[in-house]
């Protein structure tokens, strides 16, 4: 993979990790920037693009970010997603099982 230069792209997709487990408590522009090893100008550029977007919110009380709820939903929806696919892999399993059985007796 070529090294290039950090993009917003890259910038946003670095602030969601850090932002990862912060849905409570959110940080500070300054520790995001710090966290990211970017510029804060930038680093508020792109949160503000996230939050134009619906992934990050700001909160009013205390002015730090966190990833928003439309961002977890899509975590969500990974996660029962991969369930579905995890039944229906339980399910072939099981009727494969019952037909290998009839073999054994």
């Amino acid at each position: 993979m070529t090294k290039i230069k950090d993009s917003a792209t890259r910038r946003a997709l670095k602030i969601q990790k850090v932002l990862a487990g912060k849905s409570l408590t959110g940080m500070a522009l300054k520790d995001i920037a710090d966290a990211i090893g970017e510029n804060s100008v930038n680093t508020l550029r792109t949160l503000q693009t996230m939050v134009d977007e619906g992934m990050a919110v700001q909160f009013e009380h205390n002015k730090k970010y966190a990833l928003s709820t439309a961002c977890l939903a899509i975590a969500r929806a990974h996660s029962l997603e991969v369930g579905q696919a995890q039944q229906q892999l339980d399910a072939v399993s099981q009727r494969v099982t019952a037909h290998a059985n009839q073999y054994l007796t």
